[in-house]
């Protein structure tokens, strides 16, 4: 009874290998190294459509478009504002020399003799203010009344600048099945259903007065890669000469649980292999 089995676990190996084979799939070392290529390319795709996306260019208005206190005590029009590396500063209008300046603001309770001798001290605030070399950062991008307040400009040395562009790098990693859903959110927005309520998604991307824009209040889906184990790929059923399974070990960037995980690649009509499901 025991050899009965053993013989017809043999045939049904011999018969899976045959099918396998009669399919016409791969050998593994047909397709490895655009396996590689592949789900290297997709890092930068998933970013751009389910991560942090392209660089914009920030919303930030000048301090001297902004609205400044008057102080009579002093003739001053001034402005406090935060400054990374810099602490609390304050912007003031120097009426003789007709330009605006800085100055480190510090509590005069606080001081040492290390700070030095302030430009001002002021008993009823109890603030001192000192001279600071800090130099307002040029605005790259200005944004006017009449854009869009839910989108961002993506910087004009991003690495694309375009739908069009996105469409093209897109299209070199992932099948034209997998990214037509992932066309709707990205490009014309989605319906959704939440209990009760409903409504539509906002596109994550849009082209307006020749800029592209993007986004800004759309929350990293992917946050982190998913590192691949290459050396531990292989193809696996079913997989056939248009359509292939291959599994590795995994791990998310920076933990140490592994996980095994299939992607499927298709075989398109330029004869080249395209990810059929998504690397993250």
């Amino acid at each position: 009874m025991k050899k009965t089995i053993s013989v017809a676990l043999i045939i049904l190996t011999l018969l899976s290998s045959l099918l396998l084979t009669s399919c016409g799939a791969p050998e593994l070392g047909e397709i490895q190294d655009r396996v590689i290529e592949l789900v290297e390319a997709s890092y930068e795709i998933n970013d751009i459509f389910f991560g942090d996306g392209l660089e914009t260019y920030p919303r930030v208005e000048k301090l001297t478009d902004q609205s400044l206190t008057y102080n009579e005590k002093y003739g001053l029009y001034y402005l406090f504002f935060e400054a990374e590396g810099y602490g609390e500063l304050c912007m003031y209008y120097d009426s003789e020399e007709k330009e605006y300046k800085f100055a480190s603001v510090k509590k005069t309770s606080e001081l040492t003799a290390d700070d030095g001798e302030p430009l001002l001290s002021d008993e009823e605030s109890g603030l001192s203010f000192f001279a600071s070399d800090y130099v307002e950062p040029e605005i790259e991008y200005v944004y006017g009344e009449d854009s869009i307040q839910d989108y961002d400009v993506v910087r004009a040395d991003e690495k694309y600048l375009s739908i069009a562009e996105i469409k093209a790098a897109a299209e070199k990693v992932y099948t034209e099945d997998f990214l037509e859903q992932i066309y709707q959110g990205a490009f014309d927005g989605v319906a959704y259903s939440e209990g009760s309520a409903g409504g539509v998604r906002s596109a994550r991307f849009i082209e307006y007065e020749l800029l592209l824009r993007q986004r800004n209040d759309i929350e990293p889906q992917v946050t982190k890669k998913r590192i691949y184990d290459y050396s531990t790929m292989k193809i696996v059923r079913p997989s056939n000469k248009k359509r292939v399974n291959i599994k590795m070990d995994t791990h998310i960037e920076g933990e140490s649980e592994i996980l095994s995980v299939t992607l499927t690649l298709m075989l398109a009509d330029d004869g080249m292999w395209y990810l059929d499901t998504p690397t993250y």
